[in-house]
Formats: C-alpha cells, sequence, structure tokens
C-alpha cells in the first residue's frame, strides 16, 4: 500500500476557538503538517505558550507569525468578513484554502445579506 502524502499547512487565526481547536487536530494528524500559524495578537510566543492544550507537540514550538510563509493548504480561522479579504490573498498566491468562516457557507450573496445584516 502506498503511504498518503503529507500536506504542508497554515492556520490563519489560530488562537481564536476554531483554529486553536484545528491546531490540537492538526498537531497529531498523519496526513498534514502544520508549518505556520498566524495571530497578530501573539505574534512572536511559541504556538504552545498561546495553546497550553497542545503540551509538547511537535507544533508547539512553532513561533506565530503575522503573515503566513509557504504552504500548499492554508486554513483561515478569522472572523466572517476579514475571512474573505484573507481567502483572497491567499488564493493569489495559488495556495488551495479552506474557510472556516461564514463568508462562504451560503449558496448566495443575498442570503449572506440577509442573515448577517450587510453585503458580502
Amino acid at each position: 500500500m502506498a503511504s498518503a502524502q503529507t500536506i504542508s499547512t497554515a492556520i490563519i487565526g489560530v488562537t481564536g476557538y476554531e483554529g486553536a481547536n484545528l491546531a490540537r487536530l492538526l498537531a497529531t494528524h498523519p496526513h498534514f503538517r502544520l508549518v505556520a500559524a498566524t495571530a497578530r495578537a501573539s505574534a512572536g510566543q511559541r504556538l504552545g505558550q498561546a495553546l497550553p492544550a497542545l503540551g509538547g507537540s511537535a507544533v508547539a514550538a512553532l513561533t506565530i507569525t503575522e503573515d503566513v510563509p509557504d504552504a500548499e493548504l492554508v486554513f483561515i480561522a478569522a472572523p466572517h468578513g476579514p475571512a474573505a479579504t484573507l481567502a483572497a490573498e491567499q488564493l493569489r498566491l495559488h495556495r488551495r484554502v479552506i474557510d472556516l468562516s461564514a463568508d462562504f457557507r451560503f449558496p448566495s450573496a443575498a442570503h449572506y445579506a440577509a442573515v448577517y445584516g450587510h453585503a458580502h
């Protein structure tokens, strides 16, 4: 049986609820390698310092940055609104993006506007 490829991964917004949970899951996932994590307020800290639940995992030693260096796949764990802009930036860099916000959750811009009270 062939071994699965390991995908280099980044998380934008790692210190929020969704980003922290995702970091915990990726820390031990055999097919994803967390290579970068961003959080403006925590930039410069070690990931394990900002997220003690990561314990002694290998990703705990990552330094949180403000920008995403090279990664094949970028998870965006930012609030809706800014997440759409962040996704567009990553897509322009030809990266695969998974957005955890509500920005792309609805089937149309009209539905988004009806739920959130402002244009998409």
